[in-house]
């Protein structure tokens, strides 16, 4: 999991560290998290070495202040700001389309949008480019063009959208094959890399590494969803 993508934007200029990873998930009482996981809470994001079982119900959570969670010890990464955000009110132009560098996977591209329904990161999104927003692609895909959320999303948020370059936390069904090409799964915001719906081929979409436990690193080139 290593997307750790930094504006290189003429408008938005060069971020600085800590980087946030785009595939934190919002952190929930009572779960299992593995050595590395990381979560969202409370406008921050944290990490863990070890793991551990997160608080029951009642418990608030990680804060920068407690980073004890039950069996949890978090490490504080940073706030939620630049890719990984969920914005309640936009903060860039809607439709606007950022470069942004990984030191490991190069330079790629990311459109600002308003969210019309939830989403996880990583999960496959068609974005509407006449309606400047996006919404978790559905379990039989439609024609339209594609992107992956760069972080966790309720309807009427806005954040980024990866619609070129390689993201290593892409939402795919576990059994694929490397080089294969994506297209709908039947689950939503999944890709099916191992055989597609039929009319439903992911365009733009290369399957890099072999998924483990429905995560995988593709590669994006401006996706599409043509309905072959």
């Amino acid at each position: 999991m290593a997307i750790k993508y930094q504006f290189i934007d003429e408008k938005l200029g060069v971020s600085s560290p800590p980087q946030i990873p785009p595939y934190a998930s919002i952190w929930k009482v009572a779960t299992i998290y593995a050595a590395g996981a990381s979560t969202t809470n409370g406008g921050f994001v944290f990490s863990t070495v070890a793991g551990g079982t997160s608080g029951a119900g009642g418990t608030i959570g990680p804060t920068p202040q407690n980073l004890t969670d039950n069996t949890v010890t978090w490490v504080l990464v940073g706030p939620v700001t630049g890719l990984g955000a969920a914005d309640a009110l936009p903060q860039q132009e809607l439709g606007y389309i950022a470069l942004a560098k990984d030191q490991v996977y190069g330079v790629g591209e990311f459109i600002y949008v308003k969210f019309t329904g939830s989403c996880v990161a990583g999960d496959f999104v068609f974005v509407d480019r006449f309606a400047l927003t996006a919404i978790q692609a559905p379990a039989t895909a439609l024609k339209g063009n594609l992107g992956l959320a760069m972080a966790s999303q309720i309807a009427g948020q806005y954040g980024w959208v990866m619609i070129r370059g390689v993201h290593d936390g892409a939402n795919v069904v576990t059994a694929a094959a490397i080089g294969s090409v994506a297209g709908a799964s039947g689950v939503l915001g999944r890709a099916n890399i191992s055989g597609t719906v039929a009319g439903a081929t992911f365009d733009g979409v290369l399957l890099k590494t072999a998924a483990v436990a429905n995560v995988a690193t593709v590669e994006l080139y401006w996706p599409g969803c043509s309905g072959r």
